[in-house]
């Protein structure tokens, strides 16, 4: 019992990481899920309406609209397939490569200040303990 508990303690302080964190990346005018979008071309350059959606939770035309915004604000830009017309691969403009980047500083920063609390030692044993559980997530 004790164990679920601090369990829940550990997600608590994930979200509040998580809140933290947001307010300092985020551009105003765009959502969590315009950020995660920009994310997922950024990882999968080319990516494709579909794979969107599926990352998101959403279903194609939510991923459409939001794509649609994202490309009005000039953070995204679509080419059809050369070998399907039907299909557009979506990638990210010069704006939103800048804005990621920035971002991702940002975030570097914000826990490079969380991680002060911690020596050197505690620090590594904490590297050593991610490593621990990242291994375990991957291997569900």
């Amino acid at each position: 019992m004790k164990r679920e508990k601090e369990i829940g303690e550990i997600l608590a302080w994930f979200q509040q990481i998580k809140r933290q964190i947001g307010c300092q990346v985020r551009q105003p005018g765009l959502t969590h899920a315009q950020w995660i979008a920009l994310s997922v071309i950024r990882e999968h350059e080319g990516v494709g309406i579909k794979k969107i959606a599926e990352v998101l939770g959403v279903s194609s035309s939510a991923a459409t609209q939001l794509v649609d915004e994202l490309e009005r604000n000039k953070f995204v830009t679509r080419k059809t397939s050369k070998e399907d017309k039907r299909v557009l691969h979506i990638s990210l403009s010069k704006k939103a490569q800048t804005e990621l980047q920035r971002m991702t500083q940002v975030r570097v920063e914000a826990f490079a200040k969380f991680f002060e609390a911690l020596d050197d030692a505690e620090f590594s044993h904490y590297v050593m303990l991610n490593k621990k559980i990242i291994s375990r997530i991957q291997s569900l």
